[in-house]
């Protein structure tokens, strides 16, 4: 059994360097910038502070990402958010325990559920991510 290598020693190290310069120089390989608003740029219009506690009390509804400007991804939550609703009030006002075939049952509560699973998942994630780094529409950083 082969040992897997985790670690270069310094020689190596230098010997990469070389090797990736000398493909600069002979155009094998090209430098790329990254864009300036992915490492750097910082949307000044935007708060942090506003934008968790709109996390926090509304994300439910997306009104945190439409603050960020992602318009497309807050009509989406709005829209699993009122369609796990409505669906879980119609299938509570339609008693679906009293139906004799098990299987129907069983997929609307799966469905229900999933749901559930889907809407909570996207408001943790919305939170976690108003907290480590938020980016608004544009990939900019809010601070």
């Amino acid at each position: 059994m082969s040992k897997i290598k985790l670690f270069l020693s310094e020689e190596e190290i230098k010997n990469e360097i070389n090797e990736a310069q000398e493909k600069l120089k002979n155009g094998i390989i090209q430098e790329k910038t990254i864009p300036e608003y992915w490492t750097r740029g910082i949307n000044k219009t935007l708060s942090r502070k506003k934008l968790i506690i709109l996390s926090i009390f509304t994300g439910l509804f997306g009104i945190d990402r439409f603050y960020l400007g992602k318009k497309i991804s807050g009509i989406t939550k709005l829209i699993f958010t009122l369609l796990g609703v409505m669906t879980a009030i119609l299938i509570i006002n339609f008693k679906p325990w009293n139906i004799t075939d098990i299987s129907t049952l069983v997929n609307v509560w799966i469905f229900i559920t999933l749901e559930f699973v889907l809407v909570l998942g996207f408001y943790i994630t919305d939170i976690a991510i108003s907290f480590k780094n938020p980016r608004d529409s544009e990939f900019r950083s809010v601070k």
